[in-house]
């Protein structure tokens, strides 16, 4: 915004600092906090900079950090782990996982060509990832997943197909020829009021509701300029992508809209631990007049009951009875009588 209370004061830090990003617990009730900082590496401009922060839904903390990115650029980014209100590395040593979230594109570049090349498209690109999940992909190589990783996997659908929504290719990243990286387009028209404010938005309660035709018989609506994604069911039937938030339960702009607006655009990734910073970049496409822009969510996905409680000790073995006190003077007992003579 173009006021002067939005203008940062001189000597300002070129970041964007979470504060208490995130914890680190140690399974026995202690915990070590974090801010996460991300800066760009590359030259950066944003759309509407109030977007960049916290996105705070009503009565959260703020679930996602947000970036906001003009149209047509591409920005290498960082995003590094520091302890509190310091520069000093934090190594998260754990398994971990970050998201990004509401990866889609904008309206057709040419008016009302649904079936030609779309605006605003964003792409991540990121390497160095263990394992990558989404709706849909409910296991990974790994037999045996780390923690942190089969959490996610465990929340997601396997009903769920992203195919539609975004485009994911691996490939050997050309600089470090150990590492894989990813590329993930989004695909399909969205716009702000299909956004997620927090995590649970894009996690379903039961994998069978996204199926799940609504009781007014309509599943989607015409989205006007990004073309009609409306089709008629029977309500309560079993129908591939049918289903449509509840009423109430979620933020306002996600209610009574179908699911595949939103859970279909976000990608988890997890890395190994002994990390304190990673790398990504990003890019927002072109737009049909050369303004606007889009901007893109990430958060870490962890555990909601952050510790587990310290083992109680076994109980310790009742005391020995206590001996006979008996006087060192006191006398010993007279012996029995003898048996009466026959």
């Amino acid at each position: 915004p173009e006021s002067a209370a939005a203008v940062a004061p001189p000597g300002t830090p070129q970041e964007l600092r979470f504060s208490i990003a995130g914890a680190v617990f140690d399974g026995l009730g202690g915990s070590r906090i974090f801010d996460l900082v991300l800066t760009n590496q590359s030259a950066y401009t944003p759309w509407e900079s109030d977007k960049n922060g916290r996105q705070t839904a009503v009565g959260q903390s703020g679930s996602f950090a947000g970036v906001s990115m003009f149209s047509d650029t591409e920005v290498d980014f960082r995003i590094n782990f520091y302890d509190p209100g310091t520069f000093n590395p934090f190594v998260v040593n754990d398994d971990f996982v970050l998201c990004f979230y509401d990866m889609d594109a904008g309206v057709p570049l040419i008016v009302d060509d649904f079936n030609g090349p779309k605006s605003l498209v964003e792409t991540l690109t990121i390497c160095g990832w263990e394992n990558y999940i989404h709706q849909g992909r409910v296991s990974v190589t790994d037999p045996s997943p780390p923690f942190a990783t089969q959490l996610v996997l465990d929340a997601m659908c396997p009903n769920i197909d992203v195919s539609a929504y975004l485009d994911i290719t691996e490939f050997q990243n050309p600089n470090n020829p150990s590492e894989t990286c990813i590329s993930v387009v989004g695909l399909e028209s969205g716009r702000g009021s299909d956004n997620p404010q927090t995590r649970e938005s894009v996690i379903l309660d039961t994998c069978q509701d996204y199926d799940t035709c609504p009781a007014d018989g309509l599943s989607g609506a015409d989205r006007a300029q990004t073309g009609d994604d409306s089709f008629p069911c029977t309500p309560g039937s079993t129908v591939a992508t049918a289903g449509e938030y509840p009423a109430g339960q979620v933020e306002a702009g996600l209610r009574n809209q179908p699911f595949r607006w939103t859970v279909t655009k976000f990608i988890c990734l997890q890395y190994s631990g002994g990390r304190d910073q990673l790398d990504f970049t990003y890019k927002v496409s072109t737009s049909r007049t050369g303004q606007f822009g889009r901007n893109f969510l990430v958060s870490g996905f962890a555990v909601d009951t952050p510790c587990i409680a310290a083992l109680s000790p076994p109980p310790l073995p009742p005391p020995p009875s206590p001996p006979p006190n008996i006087s060192p003077n006191t006398p010993p007992p007279p012996p029995p009588p003898p048996p009466p003579s026959p």
